[in-house]
């Protein structure tokens, strides 16, 4: 799609935050004053680990949960606080794509009744187009009209993957959020997934959010990554700075652990320290300071803002500079040119 300007921002969220009380009694902060935009024909790579509070993020943006706090705007309406018939309309244009796609598919409905199903929740088209855009559907997800017939349980994984996103696009969204879209599948169909999800974005102008903890993944498919550890934003920027130049300890550690597994090369991996006990919610400074192999005595006392360690490019550590060297300018345009490969 050709505009003069930066495509519109699709949904935007500020200052984000939602708090699930722990056991003994004692507040799990998930999400802690994120901020997040993404705009048409977007794909934004959200990494982290398991428990970093990307899911929660994730069903924060499509008014699946509530948030304590903040301001999630999806084009012209505010999705915190909505009322129900609200967020019932949006239903259409935010939808979801997951790990395990025979866990997300009802096996007792075909897939013609669960491609559809956004169809029925939207309430205002009839019967007679809704199979037509069922068809349309699975001929753009490239599935054979005959599957329409057929159960969950008689296609194969990637079969069953495609019948998601066929479900995802019929209501025809603004906003897809990925979350693992390819995780659950081998290496042939992943990348078969991988480029089915390119192309549809292409033909719909669709913004995605990927959310994944692999970096594999977020290289193939996001132009913009943003890192997240224990329910803060650590860094964010383009995809290819932030995987070649790490400028947060906890984003090199990730994009260390990815390395292949050879001997020669696992000296040079970055990694962080064990955790020491009762180091487990620190009450203040850098969440990440009791692992650090960076931290000293002023990581303790306050949590640093985002702060930008090169244009587009931000990190949440006072000391991003000891991490790694500013790339030289040949260093940026080959990693560049590697990112472009990547993303094709």
């Amino acid at each position: 799609m050709t505009t003069n300007g930066p495509a519109p921002v699709v949904i935007d969220a500020r200052h984000l935050r939602k708090t699930f009380r722990g056991q003994g009694g004692t507040d799990l902060i998930a999400v802690n004053d994120v901020n997040l935009a993404i705009r048409a024909g977007e794909t934004v790579g959200l990494i982290g680990e398991s428990g970093s509070g990307k899911s929660t993020l994730g069903r924060l943006l499509l008014g699946l949960l509530a948030a304590d706090s903040g301001e999630v705007h999806f084009q012209d309406t505010e999705i915190v606080g909505a009322s129900p018939k609200d967020l019932q309309r949006l239903r259409t244009q935010m939808q979801v794509v997951f790990q395990e796609p025979y866990e997300s598919l009802n096996p007792r409905l075909r897939v013609s009744s669960l491609v559809a199903e956004p169809l029925v929740v939207q309430g205002d088209v009839s019967k007679a187009e809704r199979r037509q855009r069922v068809a349309e559907a699975l001929s753009q997800v490239g599935l054979k009209p005959e599957l329409a017939g057929r159960f969950p349980g008689e296609l194969s994984g990637g079969q069953q993957q495609r019948v998601g996103i066929a479900r995802a696009i019929i209501g025809r969204p603004k906003l897809v959020v990925l979350d693992e879209p390819t995780a659950s599948l081998d290496r042939t169909i992943r990348r078969q997934i991988t480029d089915l999800l390119h192309k549809v974005q292409a033909d719909l102008d669709l913004a995605y959010l990927l959310i994944t903890h692999d970096i594999g993944s977020v290289r193939r498919m996001a132009k913009r990554s943003v890192v997240m550890f224990r329910g803060h934003l650590v860094e964010s920027g383009p995809t290819a700075a932030i995987l070649n130049a790490p400028g947060h300890p906890y984003t090199k550690a990730l994009v260390s652990s990815e390395l292949p597994a050879k001997l020669d090369a696992a000296p040079s991996r970055y990694r962080l320290k064990p955790r020491p006990p009762g180091s487990e919610g620190l009450p203040t400074g850098c969440p990440l300071r009791a692992v650090c192999p960076l931290a000293i005595d002023a990581c303790a006392t306050e949590l640093p803002p985002m702060a930008a360690i090169r244009p587009g490019h931000e990190s949440r550590c006072i000391r991003w500079a000891d991490l790694t060297p500013p790339p030289s300018a040949p260093a940026d345009a080959a990693r560049e040119r590697s990112a472009k490969e990547a993303i094709r």
